[in-house]
């Protein structure tokens, strides 16, 4: 009785994650080798996997057409790699656990684009962001996704210093 219930708690715990959380295998191994799977939802991976997760290289492609191309760890992004999004939108650097963390430059579907830091998905730590509309840079420190700290703003006719608490320019 005791090796019939060993034996049956062994083969569940080794079900691949993709078959847990509704991922279909479609081609290939997608235990510990190369493969293409998609979920309930028509999200399809095609990459690495390593048990039963996505590890190493890969593409995810979303219905809405955002992709992610790059590293993977534990079925998340983690690495360098690049996400587009179907707005434009798109980002290219280091993720940790599927956030942008790390170094990275992420261009606005406006043309705005960031290069910098970012902790968790979030502007933070050193960077500059080219405003395209009014031509201006503005290069210095970021906390929470605004500008935080000292800086420099240029224009295209000037340069100063400038400082900034929570987004909001305040007197140097």
């Amino acid at each position: 009785m005791i090796l019939k219930t060993f034996l049956i708690l062994s083969f569940l715990f080794s079900i691949p994650a993709f078959a847990q959380n509704n991922w279909r295998c479609i081609d290939g191994d997608c235990v510990n080798g190369t493969g293409i799977s998609t979920d309930d939802d028509g999200i399809r991976y095609e990459g690495s996997f390593r048990g039963g997760v996505k590890s190493g290289r890969g593409k995810q492609t979303e219905p809405n057409g955002n992709t992610y191309t790059g590293d993977w760890k534990n079925d998340a992004p983690n690495g360098k790699g690049t996400y587009k999004q179907s707005s434009g939108e798109k980002y290219i650097g280091s993720f940790v656990q599927g956030y942008y963390h790390g170094t990275g430059t992420i261009t606005y579907a406006n043309g705005d684009k960031y290069t910098g830091e970012f902790k968790k998905d979030k502007r933070s730590g050193y960077g500059s962001l080219f405003y395209r509309t009014d031509r201006k840079i503005y290069i210095g420190k970021w906390k929470n996704d605004q500008p935080h700290g000292s800086g420099i703003l240029y224009t295209l006719s000037s340069a100063k210093s400038v400082k900034f608490d929570k987004g909001v320019q305040v007197p140097k």
